[in-house]
């Protein structure tokens, strides 16, 4: 609105660039070479500053009976986490030799100066980088990595090295090298189980990989929410304004604990932020190296879906979605898992891996397992969904024998109860070369 009009596409394209490329901050000949002469910069940022005085005055004015107790709130949330808090820069050499560079959040956990983050901050998938644009994706082989970690209201600078990451959780741990005792402070964990909806919420991170420490607060909108971004989610949903950059800082309660670590956030319509929550990461397994995805051979129905029937009727929207989640085709068989899915559990296996690869068919397969199985529990937890039959394998060591117990439904249509004997195994190198690139896509899109 304050720039002029033959100015304003510019100042557009100065704030996208800015979101989507924030080294062009610090790079004075970038900004140059995309805006043009320096003097039309200065006024760009001028008219950009005056916007936000604006915005500052009209927001104050609106809210403020708020103001004083938010920021003594904020303030307080700050002192606490202010020497816990880390700026990560992640240094690649390639194959080619060339070198790739991004920056990310992280946080102190503990005396040892071990520090939280994620794990597309540290850590790529089969350590490939894929860079995607306009002409397709292009796949490099990562041969070395290398950490620099800075704490800024110490402004100290440290190097670190990776401990493990596991990136179907989308988390890692690093850790600092020669840092004293008094060079940082770790952050107390909190219990992500007890959030609820509403509750206050305050991020932290290197905001567009610039803007160090900022702390923005919000609220719990969501929980146990799945993206689809990583094999293992069940995400806190919140308002409070993250940043590329800000991907592995800290999410805390109003009482300055970690309760997850920030993953994503919406570029547009809002302030929208994901996070891992922190009992949701398992610490032990990233202490013990980079975390292996076994072979089980066989997905599940992650979430419910929305039911048109009741316990008095069936639908057709209900049976079609199960047949072709299932390939049942009998219609009495549908109904029975229609009505045996509606409630407490609906982990019901629609994909198996059932061809021999490498001479050798899959866990699940070798077990008896059969799509159309609605799954009840795994090594004696009970689960509900998919995600939480993901999550109880994820955490089983290889070569260890475990139960799982299922409903099957007959000819007859009736419900019977089994146990089958499960022994999970390591990925054949043909199934992990085959892996979706999903994954990679969003690590390349958000830092």
């Amino acid at each position: 609105v304050l720039a002029r009009k033959n100015d304003e596409r510019k100042v557009i394209h100065f704030y996208r660039l800015s979101l989507g490329y924030p080294q062009f901050y610090t790079n004075s000949s970038c900004l140059k070479a995309h805006m043009g002469k320096g003097v039309f910069v200065r006024r760009t940022l001028n008219f950009a500053s005056m916007f936000l005085m604006l915005s500052a005055l009209v927001s104050g004015a609106c809210g403020a009976q708020d103001a004083p107790r938010a920021g003594t709130e904020q303030s307080r949330v700050f002192e606490l986490c202010k020497d816990s808090a880390v700026d990560i820069r992640t240094v690649v050499t390639l194959e080619s030799g060339e070198i790739r560079m991004w920056s990310g959040s992280g946080t102190f956990i503990n005396k040892e100066g071990e520090i939280l983050t994620a794990a597309h901050v540290v850590k790529e998938e089969g350590d490939k980088l894929v860079e995607f644009s306009m002409f397709g994706a292009t796949e490099y082989k990562i041969l070395r990595y290398e950490y620099v970690v800075e704490v800024k209201s110490k402004n100290r600078r440290y190097r670190a090295e990776l401990i493990g990451a596991d990136v179907y959780r989308d988390s890692a741990i690093i850790k600092a090298q020669e840092i004293g005792p008094g060079d940082f402070t770790p952050m107390k964990l909190g219990n992500s189980d007890t959030l609820k909806i509403g509750d206050p919420v305050y991020a932290i991170g290197n905001a567009l990989g610039v803007f160090s420490n900022s702390l923005t607060s919000g609220h719990v909108t969501g929980l146990h929410r799945v993206f689809g971004a990583n094999y293992l989610e069940d995400s806190i949903q919140s308002d409070a304004s993250i940043q590329p950059g800000n991907s592995g800082g800290a999410l805390m309660n109003g009482s300055g604990e970690l309760i997850g670590i920030n993953t994503r956030g919406a570029r547009g319509g809002g302030p929208l932020a994901l996070s891992v929550p922190i009992n949701f990461i398992s610490l032990d397994q990233l202490r013990q190296g980079n975390v292996a995805l076994p072979w089980f051979g066989a997905e599940t129905l992650l979430q419910n879906f929305s039911r048109a029937s009741d316990d008095n009727s069936y639908m057709f929207e209900d049976l079609a979605f199960l047949n072709r989640w299932t390939g049942v085709r009998s219609v009495e068989q549908l109904k029975a898992l229609v009505k045996a899915s509606a409630k407490e559990h609906w982990a019901i296996i629609g994909m198996l891996d059932e061809m021999k690869t490498q001479d050798r068919f899959s866990p699940a397969k070798k077990a008896g397992l059969k799509r159309g199985d609605l799954i009840v529990s795994v090594s004696g937890k009970t689960v509900k969904d998919g995600m939480e039959v993901r999550r109880i394998i994820c955490e089983l060591p290889l070569g260890k024998e475990f139960e799982i117990e299922f409903l099957r439904v007959d000819k007859e249509a009736a419900l019977n109860r089994m146990t089958c004997k499960v022994t999970l195994e390591k990925k054949p190198t043909t199934l992990q070369a085959n892996q979706d690139h999903e994954g990679h896509r969003w690590r390349a899109e958000w830092r």
